[in-house]
This record gives C-alpha cells, structure tokens and sequence, in this order.
C-alpha cells in the first residue's frame, strides 16, 4: 500500500516530496484535497448525511481535527489518500478519538472505486470494512463483513446477518463522485 511521510501521495499511492494536495471546492466547503470532496460527493449520491470539520478535538494534549462526521450512523470518518501504516500519528488519532467519543472511527483510503480500503476503530472486529445498503429501509452505511443487519438503522434483530447485496447503490455512488469535475 501506500507510504508515510508527507501526506503528498501521487495516483500509484507514494509520497513524493513537492506534490500539494489540490484543495476543493464543493457545496460550499473548502475541502483540503481532491479525495475528500471525491468522498463527500460519493456520500451525497449515495443519500449519506455528513458534516465537514465540524469540531477540532484535544485527545490528551494530541490536536484532532476529524474529517467528517456522519450523524445518521452515528460515527466519524477520516479520509486519506493513502493506506496510513498501522502504526502512524493519524491512526493513533482515529485510535483516541474512538475511544474518547464512544463512537466508530471509520478511516478510508485510496482511490474511490473497488479498492478503497475502510480501517475501523471502535467498531468491533471484522475482517474487511465495507459500504452496505439496507435493503428495507435503504440507509447506507459502513458495516463489518458486509452484514447490513448491523447497520444503526436496526430493522433486524441483533442477531440477524444480512448480506448486503445491493452493490449496484454504492457502485453509482462512487462512479458518480469519481466523475465529478468540480466546476473545472
């Protein structure tokens, strides 16, 4: 996956020294990259409420600023360009911030399409980290192993899994944020 360092990540995921992220404007926020606002249009398309850098953090003298805040689901999401490794300063933030809030840190990263990569902090433990759609009420969401019965939307019994197998939703979702131009 990607490297650590600069935070300046070129399409293939290394850093290369020199490279600024592009900032964006969408909607009216000034996104601080290109994949943020990729990431806020994919959540508009696939009808996930969000708020941008609502609110900065002091996690025991460590400064956080999450990306996102996703009311509906009840969780924050951080966004980057690049696979941070395991055990870097931006995880260790998600890591706090999980803790400290008693809410899910979803961390994603890469391009959007069928490789992005979601870790999760308070969430419990699961394999791989994905969007899923509720097929009854339609929420979507990001859930373990792709059981859409532990979306918050809580139309199955706890001990329900559901496979969530419309993928068609998320798949517009993402080719619609990776087509959009930004008023370019």
């Amino acid at each position: 996956m990607g490297h650590r360092g600069t935070g300046q990540v070129t399409k293939e995921g290394a850093n290369v020294v020199g490279l600024k992220a592009l900032e964006t404007v969408y909607r009216g926020y000034r996104f601080r990259s290109r994949t943020e606002a990729r990431w806020a249009r994919f959540m508009d398309a696939a009808g996930v409420e969000w708020t941008y850098e609502s609110e900065g953090y002091d996690l025991d003298g460590v400064r956080y600023l999450p990306d996102f805040y996703l009311p509906k689901l009840g969780c924050w999401l951080e966004v980057k360009g690049a696979r941070p490794e395991w055990r870097s300063r931006d995880l260790e933030k998600a890591r706090r911030l999980a803790a400290a809030s008693s809410k899910p840190v979803f961390v994603v990263s890469g391009e959007l399409g069928p490789d992005y990569v979601i870790d999760a902090f308070g969430a419990g433990h699961s394999r791989s980290w994905r969007w899923v759609v509720c097929i009854r009420c339609k929420l979507v969401g990001i859930t373990g192993d792709a059981n859409a019965a532990k979306l918050p939307c809580q139309c199955f019994y706890p001990d329900e899994v559901y496979q969530s197998d419309d993928w068609e939703a998320i798949r517009t979702a993402l080719l619609t944020a990776r087509q959009e131009r930004f008023g370019t």
